[in-house]
């Protein structure tokens, strides 16, 4: 049975917007054992060096000297800063309404890449989008800015969750704008092994909190490792090679979805009118700011034709396997029909070998002729599975019927010798 490539690629993305929900979650259990700083760097030690086993194990190439110190400083910045900032601020801040914050980092995207040389120019599209999601953000401070809130800490975390929205989105382009072709998989590794290095340091030597071990601590960072950096990352550049950006992008509206439910099923995290609402506001700023940019709007077009030549590509490959299949099939009824004729033909007054050979040689004809009429068509009948599974029943059927009439025809010649002259 055929597999369409794209069915694939929305499991990879409906992977990507469940696991990466999820990672708030498992933040939240992790600091109950580990400090910030200590889980920060485990966490991409351990994945990086099991991400750089995998890509050398499936052949991946180590960079060039020129792109280590490019992973190495998008790596600490990426996942680095940004992630230590995330974790840090999950001291303060609900999961879900963490999740909720980072929401808004393609305002920093656009923001840094217009202030950088040859960036795309914010529009006054893009200009209007931003302030209905910072309204957003300010709906949902509302309480602490107002002074009617215990000070939960939540506008200190919210400004250390935009310093690492402000180091991911500058990493992502200074990585964009230096990085060369190389192995997808050994670019992450390095990147997630940068991190935990840099981060080692200060793990060790800035005082901490005390290490206390429990079961559900070891299992969230083992989830965090295998599901948020492994699994939900390879996720993740499957469906960016199958699908538009633009789809995939739908994962960022997705997960903070996920990471308040799961807030509020297992610690009952604050979640009510208030904060749906702002949910709903900045969700509005964001998509205004993605539909606004021109480059959003190219990449759409041309990525989704370059999904659709993919899974063309992959349609072609399978037809072309089953048409082999065919081929194959024929090749071995041939070689039966060649044993057949040989043994018929030592016995005297049977059909010849030369009769065999005549009808191999008109239905190898034949078989050559319809191939040749099916690569003029357009479209996929060359490679359709029911057409050649018919056609080999059909090949199957005939070459039983030449078998029973030759079988009749030498019956009735072995009856005509043993009459009497």
């Amino acid at each position: 049975m055929r597999r369409d490539p794209l069915v694939a690629a929305y499991a990879a993305l409906a992977a990507v917007c469940f696991f990466w929900g999820t990672i708030y979650l498992g933040i939240r259990v992790a600091l109950e054992s580990l400090p910030p700083l200590v889980l920060v760097s485990s966490r991409f030690l351990i994945s990086g060096g099991l991400l750089l086993a995998l890509a050398r194990w499936r052949g991946a190439p180590w960079p060039g000297r020129r792109q280590l110190p490019v992973n190495a400083i998008a790596g600490v910045l990426i996942l680095g800063v940004g992630n230590c900032c995330l974790t840090i601020a999950q001291l303060w801040v609900p999961s879900g309404l963490a999740a909720l914050m980072i929401t808004v980092s393609p305002f920093w995207m656009v923001g840094i890449e217009a202030s950088m040389p040859g960036g795309e120019r914010l529009r006054g599209a893009t200009v209007a989008g931003m302030l209905v999601g910072l309204a957003g953000t300010a709906l949902l401070l509302a309480p602490e800015l107002t002074g009617s809130d215990g000070g939960r800490g939540l506008t200190e975390g919210f400004l250390l969750l935009q310093l690492g929205c402000a180091s991911w989105s500058f990493g992502s382009i200074y990585q964009r704008r230096r990085s060369a072709a190389e192995h997808p998989l050994m670019s992450s590794a390095l990147q997630q092994l940068a991190a935990g290095l840099f981060f080692l340091p200060l793990a060790l030597l800035i005082p901490h909190g005390p290490v206390r071990w429990s079961v559900s601590g070891v299992a969230a960072v083992v989830y965090l490792i295998l599901f948020g950096s492994i699994v939900g990352y390879s996720a993740y550049l499957y469906a960016l090679r199958h699908l538009p950006v633009a789809v995939v992008s739908i994962y960022s509206y997705v997960n903070p979805v996920v990471a308040v439910t799961l807030g509020w099923l297992f610690y009952r995290e604050p979640f009510g009118l208030r904060e749906a609402a702002a949910m709903a506001v900045i969700f509005a700023g964001v998509a205004l700011v993605k539909l606004s940019s021109p480059r959003e709007r190219a990449s759409m077009l041309a990525e989704h034709a370059c999904a659709q030549r993919s899974s063309q590509r992959g349609r072609d490959r399978e037809g072309k396997k089953t048409e082999q299949q065919g081929e194959a099939e024929f090749e071995r009824i041939a070689h039966d029909f060649q044993d057949a004729g040989r043994h018929l033909g030592r016995q005297p007054g049977l059909i010849s070998q030369g009769a065999f050979e005549r009808i191999l040689t008109s239905r190898h004809q034949g078989q050559c002729d319809r191939h040749e009429d099916h690569a003029d068509e357009e479209g996929e009948q060359a490679g359709h599975p029911a057409q050649l599974e018919a056609g080999a029943r059909g090949e199957r059927f005939a070459g039983a019927a030449v078998v029973q009439v030759d079988g009749q025809s030498a019956a009735t010649q072995q009856g005509e010798q043993r009459q009497p002259g």
